[in-house]
């Protein structure tokens, strides 16, 4: 399996995507919202990325890629916070 190619594919795909989005809707929000609120909301979905990836993306600080992709090749990648079966 290629997850080591994909998972960067997909990183650097949703970089510039958000990048993108960001770069399209400043100007409009700013004259909309004022600048203080437009970068609050972004604040806001920033707050809103890192509770995601902190209550939904597993931990694997100490494995190496060949653990990790054999445990999302068995299905077997849980979250830190999730009771893991025995075994």
């Amino acid at each position: 399996m290629f997850v080591r190619g994909k998972g960067a594919s997909l990183g650097a795909f949703s970089h510039w995507f958000f990048d993108l989005i960001v770069t399209l809707t400043t100007l409009s929000l700013v004259t909309a919202l004022g600048v203080s609120n437009t970068f609050l909301v972004y604040a806001d979905i920033s707050l809103v990325a890192v509770a995601f990836e902190y209550f939904l993306v597993p931990e694997t600080f100490g494995q190496s890629l060949e653990e990790i992709e054999h445990r999302l090749s068995e299905r077997r990648f849980y979250h830190r916070s999730w009771a893991r079966p025995a075994g």
